[in-house]
């Protein structure tokens, strides 16, 4: 069985609550089935929550993220749950969070390896406004 070390849930019709329930659920399938974490994204396309599952501790970031006013910093969100494999480095922090990122399982690694691959992370996505 996969281990997905990400759960994204749509926030159907903008409920929030009922897209962490959703998440969760998918958070703990994937824990059980061996995932040393998960982290967890409910979004609306427009507003983004960030949160995570380790040790059978739930968190989700108290911070809700709008695309329309910032999108730079939800794409920057997006890109450190990549990056964090890419660069495997331990120590690294990132923006809408203060917490060290965790390990994750040897299969886990694989996957997000094999899909930040593909991407180039060296420069953000968007121009810096000046």
């Amino acid at each position: 069985m996969a281990r997905p070390a990400l759960c994204v849930i749509e926030a159907k019709r903008g409920d929030f609550e009922f897209g962490w329930t959703q998440a969760l659920a998918e958070m703990v399938a994937s824990s059980l089935s061996g995932a040393a974490f998960c982290y967890g994204v409910v979004t609306t396309g427009k507003h983004w929550e960030f949160g995570r599952l380790v040790n059978s501790v739930f968190t989700v970031d108290t911070v809700s993220i709008s695309a329309p006013d910032n999108l730079q910093k939800t794409l920057n969100a997006l890109n450190w749950l990549f990056t964090y494999r890419k660069n495997k480095n331990p120590d690294r922090t990132h923006a809408w969070s203060k917490a060290n990122p965790l390990s994750v399982s040897a299969r886990s690694a694989g996957m997000f390896d094999e899909i930040a691959g593909q991407y180039d992370f060296s420069s953000p996505i968007l121009p810096e406004k000046n």
